[in-house]
């Protein structure tokens, strides 16, 4: 027979036993999501560096495309009224105008679009910024990062 003694030693060691193996999971999960959020804030500015990169050059199109538009249609009137009398002339003119009035349209839609996609990670770095700077605090504290390896992710 169990004695009530034995039974509450008994219970006694299996609390203790289960109290730490909750602690041993929640000390692992922390360390876990710890550990994901500092391998994601250099893919996080990897990509962000992509991005810039992506949107100077898409801007640099736009101008481009924009800037050969408005020549388009200025030699297109030129030629036009250089030509009155041959119609078939004014008439191809005609529709190059056309092509470049509706080419700088889509351009100033797209410009307008790299716009919004700024202003909207402008916001996303607004948020995401001050999470990263408390992490990579924290774990520099913690001595996680070394001064090293952090220079070269405020690099990247």
């Amino acid at each position: 027979m169990v004695s009530a003694e034995e039974l509450r030693l008994h219970a006694l060691i299996s609390s203790i036993s289960f109290s730490h193996s909750q602690a041993i999971c929640g000390s692992l999960r922390v360390t876990l999501v710890v550990g994901a959020v500092l391998v994601a804030i250099p893919i996080y500015r990897k990509i962000r560096a992509l991005e810039d990169k992506v949107e100077k050059t898409a801007e640099v199109a736009v101008e481009v495309i924009d800037t050969v538009a408005e020549a388009a249609e200025k030699v297109a009137g030129e030629v036009a009224e250089a030509f009155p009398e041959n119609e078939g002339l004014k008439e191809a003119a005609s529709r190059i105008k056309t092509v470049a009035d509706a080419i700088e349209e889509d351009a100033e839609k797209a410009e307008a679009l790299i716009h919004k996609v700024d202003e909207i990670t402008k916001e996303v770095d607004s948020v995401v910024g001050p999470i990263i700077d408390v992490v990579m605090k924290e774990s520099g504290e913690r001595g996680v990062i070394d001064e090293p390896k952090r220079k070269e992710m405020d690099n990247i």
